[in-house]
């Protein structure tokens, strides 16, 4: 496959296959490895490279698509999209920037070549059609080879992009999964604080570029986007509002008929209380044959991380970067409350 552009490419194209068929203790009911095309953080970060990819490609059928797991990173997307990989149609692709990146680069907002990328959270739609085959193409080209037939992609940062995917993809279906704002801020914060908004905090910059997409109904006040520049907990919130503003304008311009078929909404605390019967209903939202393998993954792997999804019963007193969480909210004004409250959640 020659339309990568040579700023993007490392290795001569054949390491990935190496890497797919890797064995992960993650993932050990699958005989491939979902994180293939998620290049390795500190190297991606430091340099931006990424593996090339030759495979033969293969020529989906007119009614193939893929489907998408969305919602803010640290929300329990993952853990969602790795209950549906049980499903033995089902391939599952854990954040393959490796992919995307082959045909669009400016897919990068991660790396210290993303400016020069002109990385982007909103992408535009797609001018050239080409671009839509060939990224069609590729991703059923390795959902073939797996053997599956069915492929579930989980990238957060494409909440942002869902116009762009829908013009991708018209008939992909979406899955945008809900954690209360406060336990996502916080899992952002422990998980990788020094990472996560890219290198030079190039992913905040293109957040707060977004931000002004939504300043007609969503305001922070400039001492509170100031606190945030230093502080990851208060960056995290920002960018859980996002995409659940994100999601919310994408959704309206669905009629009602549509967004039942396409735009599935699931609570994680609902899945953590009821995990058989919100299983039950991801597998008939996409299509797929009722299965006992992806009733046990759920409970397995949801009784394993209940703990990091347990309810919130009061805001902290700890100090973050000398505020409380309490305090942090009050300077983050009434939309960012009222946000959380409209999607029933309460402080």
């Amino acid at each position: 496959m020659d339309n990568m552009n040579s700023d993007t490419e490392s290795s001569d194209g054949e390491d990935w296959k190496d890497q797919l068929y890797e064995e992960r203790i993650d993932s050990h009911w699958l005989t491939y490895n979902p994180h293939a095309f998620f290049p390795l953080d500190d190297y991606f970060y430091r340099t931006g490279a990424v593996s090339k990819v030759n495979i033969d490609i293969k020529i989906p059928s007119s009614e193939w698509t893929p489907h998408f797991v969305i919602g803010c990173g640290r929300s329990g997307t993952t853990v969602i999209a790795k209950i549906l990989s049980g499903h033995p149609e089902l391939c599952f692709l854990n954040e393959p920037r490796g992919l995307w990146m082959q045909i669009f680069p400016n897919f990068d907002v991660w790396s210290s070549q993303a400016e020069k990328r002109k990385g982007r959270l909103k992408m535009k739609k797609p001018s050239d059609e080409s671009q839509a085959k060939k990224i069609n193409e590729l991703l059923f080209s390795v959902t073939e080879m797996l053997g599956k037939t069915t492929l579930v992609e989980k990238t957060p940062e494409n909440t942002f992009r869902l116009d762009w995917l829908d013009a991708l993809f018209p008939n992909c279906k979406f899955i945008m999964v809900k954690r209360n704002p406060i336990q996502t801020a916080r899992s952002i914060s422990r998980f990788q604080p020094d990472t996560w908004f890219g290198y030079n905090k190039y992913k905040w910059s293109q957040l707060l570029v977004l931000l002004e997409h939504f300043k007609h109904v969503f305001k922070l006040p400039e001492d509170y986007i100031s606190h945030a520049e230093d502080c990851v907990f208060a960056k995290a919130l920002v960018e859980w509002a996002l995409c659940t503003l994100s999601a919310e304008e994408f959704k309206l311009k669905m009629n009602s008929e549509e967004r039942k078929r396409r735009f599935y909404e699931l609570h994680l605390e609902s899945m953590i209380r009821n995990p058989t019967e919100e299983t039950n209903k991801l597998m008939k939202f996409l299509n797929l044959k009722d299965n006992e393998k992806v009733y046990q993954l759920a409970n397995s792997l949801l009784h394993r991380d209940l703990t990091f999804s347990s309810c919130i019963d009061h805001l902290s007193e700890y100090l973050i970067n000398g505020v409380s969480e309490e305090t942090l909210l009050g300077m983050a004004g009434s939309d960012l409350r009222n946000l959380i409250f409209q999607h029933s959640y309460h402080l």
